[in-house]
């Protein structure tokens, strides 16, 4: 019973921690171009200026957390045997400290493009380790549901897309560096929470970690499953992020669009509610197995989707691709890596979904400027997730379970 009480205390905590950190990630991440815009403007300067700047440093935020994440999680964690709260707590510290200087420099377009940055890595950095924080918990026999915890981590991304949006739009988007500190400064609550209640993670880190360098010869499925999670990823991210794009091509309004994207947000929270019931009746492998084949019929069902309409139904199968591959696939490495190469697993999941990120924006965005009909690009998702399938199916047959 009182093993119970504090499994379901944990979990409360801990998913308080993936809501506030997944707010604080979409109201940077989302609403930073409305900053910019505001910030151009201000300066009578021509939007497309700023367009193209932004666009460049998003790219390079996203690449530069890629890197930083398994160099954390290797050179940081191994040598200074540092705890993921702390390493959570340090990267959240200065994160405060940029997103504090960012409205001193409003009107300054470097320095702002710069701080901005700074604090989109930093909020980047961070997605790895608390995920590998939840698992650290079940490693230790307090079976958080990690499922529910990530679920409210997408509920706190939909809240935020609205109440951030409603504050902007009618007051002003330089308020933008102000919530994103609220946030940053709420964050460490759930954190310090859990930091007090982890004792055992400081010894944790005692354990001997494998090197980077060494980990794709001690574990042969590795470097399949993260170049067919990447191409996933190319697919997921285009789809997402040029999704109006795509609508337009067929016909479709912006209407059109956000009934879309409230659709595949809902159907991400049951298959994430649920999903430690699911992991009780099939293994992590069958169900990374099985998403993957759903982003594949995924992109199949948009090439096919002639009409707004239909390309509005596909949205559904968010809830047994994407919905299904973020908890299944940080299962997975947490099954069949040993404990201690755990959190740089973590972090080369997430590295590995960023890299496809940037790859897919690039991607989708020289498709759609090189070709007027969607057609071409819905071609190109086919095939790369079908490559994807292909490359995780054959790491996962080489898996054996850790002992």
């Amino acid at each position: 019973m009182e093993n119970t009480i504090q499994t379901k205390h944990t979990t409360f905590i801990y998913a308080t921690l993936q809501f506030i950190y997944w707010a604080m990630n979409c109201s940077i991440y989302s609403f930073a171009g409305m900053l910019f815009i505001y910030a151009v403007k201000n300066q009578g300067k021509p939007i497309s200026n700023g367009t193209l700047s932004f666009g460049i440093m998003l790219s390079l935020a996203n690449l530069i957390s890629a890197f930083l994440q398994p160099y954390i999680s290797e050179a940081i964690i191994k040598k200074y045997h540092y705890s993921l709260t702390k390493i959570i707590i340090i990267l959240n510290t200065l994160t405060s400290l940029s997103l504090l200087i960012l409205p001193f420099i409003l009107n300054s377009g470097a320095f702002l493009l710069f701080g901005f940055g700074i604090s989109l890595v930093l909020i980047l950095t961070m997605q790895p380790f608390i995920n590998a924080l939840g698992f650290d918990f079940i490693n230790h026999n307090i079976p958080i549901n990690f499922g529910v915890s990530r679920g409210a981590g997408s509920i706190g991304f939909a809240l935020s897309s609205f109440v951030v949006g409603l504050i902007l739009s009618r007051y002003s988007p330089k308020y933008l560096p102000l919530i994103v500190l609220c946030l940053s400064l709420l964050l460490f609550v759930p954190v310090l929470l859990l930091k007090s209640s982890s004792h055992h993670q400081e010894s944790s880190q005692d354990v001997e970690k494998t090197k980077m360098t060494l980990l794709f010869s001690k574990y042969p499925f590795l470097l399949e499953l993260l170049i067919g999670f990447s191409s996933l990823f190319i697919f997921h991210t285009f789809v997402t992020s040029l999704l109006g794009h795509l609508l337009t091509g067929r016909g479709g309004t912006s209407a059109n669009l956000g009934i879309a994207l409230m659709i595949a947000g809902f159907c991400e929270l049951p298959a994430m509610f649920f999903f430690s019931s699911l992991i009780k009746i099939k293994d992590s492998k069958y169900w990374v197995n099985f998403s993957a084949i759903f982003f594949f019929i995924r992109s199949i069902a948009l090439f096919l989707a002639f009409t707004p309409s239909l390309m509005i139904s596909t949205q559904f199968l968010q809830s047994t691709s994407f919905a299904l591959f973020i908890p299944a696939s940080a299962y997975l490495f947490n099954q069949y890596l040993d404990p201690s190469d755990n959190t740089l697993g973590q972090s080369l999941i997430t590295a590995t979904m960023t890299i496809g990120g940037v790859l897919g924006n690039l991607i989708g965005s020289f498709f759609l400027r090189t070709f007027i009909s969607p057609t071409p690009l819905l071609i190109f998702g086919i095939i790369v997730t079908g490559f994807g399938f292909i490359s995780i199916h054959c790491g996962l047959k080489k898996m054996t379970a850790t002992p």
